[in-house]
Parts: C-alpha cells; sequence; structure tokens
C-alpha cells in the first residue's frame, strides 16, 4: 500500500500529460501511485503515456482507469 495516492482526470490532455508526470518523477517522497482517470480521450495521451511512463506501468505506480465516455471532472 502506498502512503499517497494522486488520482489525475484527464481528458484530451496529452499536452499536460509529460509535464505533470515528470513532475511527480521529481518529488521527494517516492511511497506514491499515480490513478489517471480517463474520460475518453481521442487525443493520443492514453497512447503518449503508456510509451513514455511504462516504467511507471511495469513496477505498478501508474494505474490508468478508462471510462468509455466523458463523465466529467467530477465523477472522474
Amino acid at each position: 500500500m502506498y502512503k499517497v495516492s494522486v488520482v489525475i482526470p484527464n481528458f484530451n490532455g496529452e499536452q499536460y500529460i509529460d509535464e505533470c508526470m515528470t513532475a511527480l518523477r521529481k518529488q521527494t517522497e517516492k511511497d506514491f501511485e499515480v490513478i489517471l482517470v480517463d474520460n475518453a480521450s481521442v487525443d493520443g495521451s492514453i497512447q503518449r503515456l503508456q510509451q513514455d511512463f511504462e516504467e511507471l506501468i511495469v513496477q505498478e505506480k501508474l494505474r490508468v482507469c478508462r471510462n468509455g465516455e466523458n463523465l466529467g471532472f467530477a465523477k472522474a
């Protein structure tokens, strides 16, 4: 179990994924997980995440939850 869970709602946020995840990598607290909740993005943000941050997925520090439709920020 991780000390901290970071939840990131995403909808077509490819332009923000790299900066956000890079900032999280730089944190001094290392006992955390990232849960990215995707609201049916079509911009390639999930593919980019899986490509550029694959090691976090393998380490089970990053989970991607995909919604079949855009449920909005609050529901994500």
